[in-house]
């Protein structure tokens, strides 16, 4: 079980990438709405990009960023938890050496 800070700081990971990637994909989107984008693509000799493409391009990666951020949650949920020693032990003294 993670710690609560590690828990934390990966949930405020995760709504940081999700803010970003649904940013990416609605601009995407939206890009070819823009007054004057057809004519300033194909005025640079560019080929015109459909816009289905372009939100595959980049939805791809925020799918990609989802399979990492699971794998993320289920190792933290599956990580041993850190040992705890207890006042008696961490006094003791260490073994001198081979005797």
């Amino acid at each position: 079980m993670p710690s609560a800070l590690a828990s934390i700081v990966f949930w405020v990971a995760v709504l940081c990438c999700v803010v970003a990637e649904v940013a990416i994909v609605r601009s995407a989107a939206l890009v070819r709405r823009a007054a004057g984008a057809d004519a300033a693509w194909s005025g640079a000799g560019l080929p015109a990009v459909r816009r289905g493409a372009e939100v595959l391009w980049a939805a791809l990666p925020a799918l990609a960023l989802a399979g990492v951020l699971w794998w993320t949650w289920h190792a933290m949920q599956q990580a041993p938890a850190a040992p705890t020693q207890s006042p008696s032990a961490a006094a003791a003294p260490a073994p001198a050496g081979p005797r």
